[in-house]
């Protein structure tokens, strides 16, 4: 359930930006299918800068880098819909 409509809460899920399924947690990118069908080097480029993120306090720059790795995937999957 996401918390959007709550002031000041931030939402529990989100939509999956490979196939826009609804629900998909604030800790995953994408649901299952989807992250599978992304192509390795994106999933470990996010998966990299995630852990940068938290390894840093979400430094800025590992904050933008992470965001860059998610924008990349969402262009590939803007490319590569069926």
């Amino acid at each position: 359930m996401s918390a959007a409509g709550t002031p000041g809460a931030r939402a529990t899920t989100h939509t999956c930006p490979g196939c826009g399924a609804p629900g998909v947690a604030r800790d995953r990118y994408a649901c299952r299918p989807c992250w599978a069908r992304l192509p390795w080097k994106y999933r470990d480029r996010i998966m990299t800068t995630w852990r940068a993120r938290q390894t840093h306090n979400a430094d800025s720059s590992h904050l933008v880098a992470h965001h860059h790795a998610m924008r990349d995937a969402e262009d590939w999957y803007t490319n590569h819909t069926k």
